[in-house]
């Protein structure tokens, strides 16, 4: 009975792992409420809570010593940087788990840490480690014949969050191809292991088909991590003269295709059917932009150590972006990693995570040239291990390069603990049975409770994040229900569900107010009394979930924006008090992004409102100062410039903003305005004459080019513009009596009240 028990948990054990790396790079949740990093977390934490439940099971009833590698040890270096840090900067929760899929956090590197611990662990006899590269293989061939097929039938083949050509099952287009160069890696290695005649056909045509869908995803860095990688492979299996002589010939080949593909690429893909020259355009800071958020970020000694908290990128970008981000178009993008992984942790986690990546990285590297400093003949078992030492290799390069998708990462730590679980490897793990000869227990109670706060560990990770994971999901619903039906009560309930299930979130509590808006718009324009009662209610919890946000959250500037446009909105209402509450809520929103012009906009509209032209005017300056090209800016200060009576400004200013914006009939009809204002009739027609060229239909347009027209002395042209207007607002009475008026010689506007 003991026996099958064991037998059992560590089967499933392996299968839990196992799946995890067949399933990772296709695995998705159909619906559009579940994006792609939170299917894969998902399924992550799920899987990786199975194996930790059955690893201890197993470990009770066998006693497997934890590894006891080099590697693994080194590794714990890492969860405990991310407690420590997460601990210094006040335990906030979104460096602790996070609900979009974000995989900067301690949960996330809990899990992470402990797959790589059990694979280690289950993973050290050979043929265990044969049928997970097998089964790896298996879902890579089915990843690339689905992505393969949604070139030619995209329509067909969208579902959930697939909703372009270049979004795909394993992230984004560029991990997609970084999950392919994994597989052109292990299938051109790995081959040579298998003893099976099937399995040996089935790697290389995993290889082949990798290799060819690289050319269509058409990344230069892909290529050239590929090249160096295959390079390492053929030189050492070169030397060791343990190849035949075609495959002496087609590893380098398969390197110099990389190299050549890296560098003709696009010429090649410029080439390809229609179908096939896929572009994805792929956003990111740059080495130098994230290490002068570094430099600003770790001036303290407490952050240079620990750096500002897992999963702050975001927030370190907002408060030190340089100021050229705002001449992009990107101004507005909160990029919450830098330009990879490890350069991210040093940011985050300050020294100790670079050195806790370093540490893993050395260790490696030792271990690889401890493995093979000696070319002697390849055998299975040691070509096998290439194969894996290759994938880590390859994957390690792209977290110093690149912040690649949860996929990645997690095949990062997997393939970690199995190059880990080799017992030729440096460190070899050993075990020790349940029960020794004089039927004592033969490990000490120091291992037992080191394996249960493991598995604490590893299983309340791998919950919190399943809880936060599911909080957001029942957001993401709630958006998509109003979006598609603008039932603002239904989906009310979905936010409320959600806050039900992690009261921390605040995007939910985002959302609320943001549903609170709608509510209190609707319910001020009713006279029912009932409804004045529910006005007062909703205000009250609306206020509450702004409020809330910004407790759970003080360093994000989206919950003091959140709450300032709330308190702007009761503003415009009338609230007495709310115009002080909505300033101060903008203050705190420009402490925490000092450099968005967004919030001196915003902050302007509310002045305005208030009555304020010179304070509105100068967050105006403020706005364009940081962003010369801010449209919107120039808008409203031509209205506000306009009010002062500052028409030469006002012409300035709107001229500004046409020219910004030249396809938005508004900018025109704004500066038609102000020209006809300041009686430059003919320049005031030309402009209403480009908002209609722009909206055929624009009927205050017409009408007012009619009026510059007729002024200019081009009364017939006018005539027939108010003939069109009349055709597109037949309701409108005061219309026949101006085309009267033209046909009678008067003023447009004689004998209409007001006039």
């Amino acid at each position: 009975m003991l026996e099958d028990m064991r037998t059992f948990s560590e089967t499933a054990t392996r299968w839990s792992l196992t799946l995890l790396a067949t399933l990772l790079p296709l695995f998705v949740i159909p619906g559009a409420a579940t994006t792609t990093p939170q299917s894969k977390m998902l399924l992550s934490s799920v899987l990786v809570a199975i194996a930790a439940v059955f690893w201890t099971i197993s470990f009770f009833y066998r006693g497997t010593l934890l590894p006891r590698n080099m590697l693994v040890l080194a590794s714990v270096l890492l969860p405990i940087t991310y407690a420590l840090s997460s601990l210094i900067a006040g335990w906030p929760s979104s460096s602790i788990l996070s609900g979009l899929g974000e995989q900067d956090t301690l949960a996330a590197m809990c899990i992470w840490f402990a797959s790589l611990v059990i694979a280690a662990s289950v993973f050290s006899e050979t043929r265990s480690r044969v049928f997970f590269l097998r089964a790896a293989l298996l879902g890579g061939f089915v990843m690339a014949l689905f992505q393969a097929a949604r070139l030619f039938f995209p329509e067909a083949l969208s579902f959930g969050p697939l909703t372009s050509q270049i979004s795909t099952v394993a992230g984004s287009w560029h991990d997609l191809g970084i999950v392919l160069g994994l597989f052109a890696i292990i299938g051109a290695v790995f081959y040579r292991s298998e003893s099976s005649a099937l399995w040996r056909y089935a790697a290389l045509l995993v290889a082949s088909l990798s290799f060819l869908f690289l050319i269509v995803i058409n990344m230069s860095d892909i290529w050239y991590v590929l090249a160096g990688v295959l390079a390492l492979i053929t030189a050492y299996m070169w030397f060791t003269a343990t190849i035949s002589y075609t495959e002496k010939f087609m590893l380098p080949g398969l390197c110099i295709a990389a190299l050549l593909l890296g560098y003709f690429g696009t010429f090649v893909h410029e080439n390809l059917p229609s179908k096939m020259q896929v572009v994805a355009v792929e956003v990111r800071p740059s080495w130098s932009g994230t290490f002068s958020i570094g430099k600003q970020a770790l001036e303290e000694s407490r952050t240079l150590f620990f750096g500002s908290g897992p999963n702050t990128f975001v927030r370190n970008w907002a408060l030190h972006k340089p100021a050229s981000v705002n001449a992009t178009q990107f101004w507005g993008f909160d990029f919450s990693a830098g330009v990879g992984v490890v350069p991210t942790a040093f940011v985050t986690l300050g020294l100790f995570g670079l050195i806790a990546w370093l540490l893993i990285s050395l260790t490696f590297f030792f271990s690889l040239w401890r493995r093979f400093r000696q070319l002697e003949p390849l055998s299975s078992e040691s070509t096998m291990q290439f194969a894996i030492a290759g994938a880590v290799l390859y994957l390690l390069v792209f977290h110093i390069t690149y912040a690649p998708g949860i996929a990645i990462s997690a095949l990062l730590f997997l393939f970690l603990g199995l190059f880990a679980a080799a017992r030729s490897g440096v460190g070899q793990l050993k075990e020790a049975p349940l029960v020794s000869e004089t039927g004592e227990r033969a490990q000490g109670i120091y291992e037992k409770v080191v394996v249960c706060i493991f598995a604490v560990i590893a299983v309340s990770a791998c919950g919190i994040s399943l809880q936060a994971l599911a909080s957001d999901i029942q957001l993401n619903q709630s958006i998509q229900a109003y979006a598609k039906t603008g039932d603002i009560a239904a989906s009310r309930k979905k936010i409320e569900r959600s806050l039900s299930i992690w009261p921390s979130n605040d995007r939910a509590h985002r959302a609320a107010v943001e549903l609170g808006i709608l509510q209190l718009q609707a319910l001020a324009a009713s006279q029912d009394a009932a409804e004045q009662q529910r006005l007062e209610s909703t205000l009250s919890e609306t206020i509450g979930h702004g409020l809330a946000a910004v407790e759970i959250d003080k360093n994000d500037y989206q919950n003091w924006l959140t709450l300032a446009i709330l308190y702007q909105q009761l503003a415009g209402a009338g609230i007495s008090g709310a115009y002080e509450q909505a300033k101060n809520a903008f203050a705190k929103a420009q402490e925490e992004n000092p450099t968005n012009p967004l919030l001196a906009f915003r902050l302007a509209q509310l002045e305005a409102v208030e009555g304020n032209r010179e304070v509105a005017l100068k967050n105006l300056n403020d706005a364009v100062t940081m962003k010369p090209d801010f449209a919107a800016a120039y808008f409203l200060a031509s209205q506000l410039f306009a009010q002062g009576s500052q028409l030469q400004e006002a012409i300035q200013s709107a001229a500004t903003a046409a020219q910004l914006v030249p396809d938005d009939p508004l900018a025109w009809y704004n500066l038609g305005t102000m020209l006809y204002a300041a009686g430059r009739y003919p320049e005031s027609a030309s402009a209403f004459a480009q908002a209609v060229s722009l909206n055929n239909d624009y009927s205050n347009a017409l009408f007012m080019q009619a009026l510059a027209l007729n002024q200019s002395g081009d009364g017939e042209h006018a005539l027939s513009l108010l003939m069109r207007v009349a055709e597109l607002n037949p309701s409108d009475g005061t219309i026949p009596v101006i085309i009267q008026n033209l046909k009678d010689g008067k003023e447009p506007l004689s004998g209409l009240s007001g006039a």
